[in-house]
């Protein structure tokens, strides 16, 4: 992509700073890799006729604190993951508390788990076959990339014309 904006063979090349700036907008920085093809096909998804997209009104904490009444009393805090067990009706985590210099054993029915996949790799899961061959190789290979959250305001709402061309 880089190399196709900075060497454009059909119209004029960007500068350096245009590229670092159309990285950030459309959110590719850090992923150097990718094809012009690839990073289009991504973009021209957000094209697609009648495409439905979800939001949490209010911000996504909105989620996190619905479950807030249900789950106050189990809710422990800097605890370290080491050791997730999965058994046939229940799930053992065994985690420290590097705060209080203790370690603690957790029973329960489920886990929702949220460790990012970089940390998620210096957790024992036991059995290893609990989790399929594809879903160790997302964990171990998935790529993660800064994220930035950039606001234009526009006078006019352009997009609502593309989408439209985009359907004819």
């Amino acid at each position: 992509m880089e190399n196709f904006l900075k060497f454009n063979p059909f119209g004029n090349s960007l500068s350096s700073g245009a590229i670092d700036m159309i990285n950030t907008m459309i959110g590719i920085e850090g992923f150097p890799e990718l094809s012009f093809t690839a990073i289009l096909r991504e973009v021209l998804v957000l094209l697609t006729p009648n495409l439905k997209l979800y939001e949490i009104t209010g911000g996504t904490d909105f989620l996190v604190r619905s479950f807030l009444p249900q789950l106050k009393d189990n809710i422990m805090l800097n605890e370290r993951v080491r050791t997730i067990i999965q058994e046939d009706t229940k799930v053992i985590i065994y985690s420290e508390n590097e705060v209080l210099n203790r370690q603690s054993q957790h029973e329960c029915d489920y886990i929702i788990s949220t460790i990012p996949y970089s940390l998620l790799n210096f957790v024992e899961i036991l059995p290893y076959e609990s989790i399929s061959y594809n879903k160790w190789k997302v964990i171990r290979e998935l790529h993660y990339a800064d994220s930035t959250k950039i606001a234009i305001q526009f006078r006019t709402r352009f997009w609502k014309s593309l989408v439209y061309l985009a359907g004819k």
